[in-house]
């Protein structure tokens, strides 16, 4: 999980998301600002996942994936993931390694 400070206030999410530079994949959408330190959102939608557990579940394993990124490679940027519904099927280490794909792709 980020730390209060590096997770996007209301804000800047929304200024993120109107300017920053779209990524797709088949299951995922990520949007990235670049800015002076590291910030990161990830939305799970309720149309996805009903049950709040599974939506909870799906974020904390993205940003889990989101943190090791950032202290890896500690850039300064903005990252919001935004859940598309083929991540439904797909098991815990596949969400992981297709959010690390687009992650790369990013550097």
């Amino acid at each position: 999980m980020l730390k209060k400070k590096e997770r996007l206030s209301r804000n800047a999410f929304n200024r993120s998301f109107a300017v920053g530079k779209r990524m797709q994949s088949p299951s995922l959408q990520l949007i990235i600002d670049t800015t002076t330190s590291f910030h990161g959102s990830v939305v799970v939608p309720k149309k996805i996942f009903k049950k709040a557990v599974d939506r909870n579940t799906i974020r904390r394993q993205l940003y889990g994936v989101l943190y090791t990124f950032h202290k890896n490679n500690n850039i300064g940027k903005t990252y919001i993931v935004i859940v598309k519904p083929p991540i439904k099927n797909m098991t815990r280490s596949e969400r992981a390694l297709d959010l690390q794909q687009i992650l790369q792709k990013t550097l």
